[in-house]
């Protein structure tokens, strides 16, 4: 006898997948996804996972951004680099 899976439910793997993707959000501060969002603006994409992982790339990338016209990614910098201010 075959399972029959109603329209309705969910497939085990995408639930999973989900839960990875959601993972992945959660792991990315608020302050850290404006950053990305207000880097690309100006024409810089960030790699967030190498941003996370690579000090060297990070601080390039920071050092972009305090240099930045936006004042808006100059402070997200600044939050960056500061988190318990």
């Amino acid at each position: 006898m075959h399972a029959m899976t109603l329209p309705f439910q969910q497939d085990h793997r995408t639930l999973g997948n989900t839960a990875l993707i959601q993972h992945g959000l959660d792991a990315m501060s608020a302050v850290e996804v404006e950053f990305k969002w207000r880097m690309a603006s100006q024409g810089w994409w960030v790699d967030s996972a190498r941003f996370a992982s690579d000090a060297g790339y990070a601080s390039e990338l920071l050092r972009l951004a305090t240099k930045s016209q936006s004042f808006a990614l100059r402070e997200c910098a600044w939050l960056l680099q500061h988190p318990s201010d």
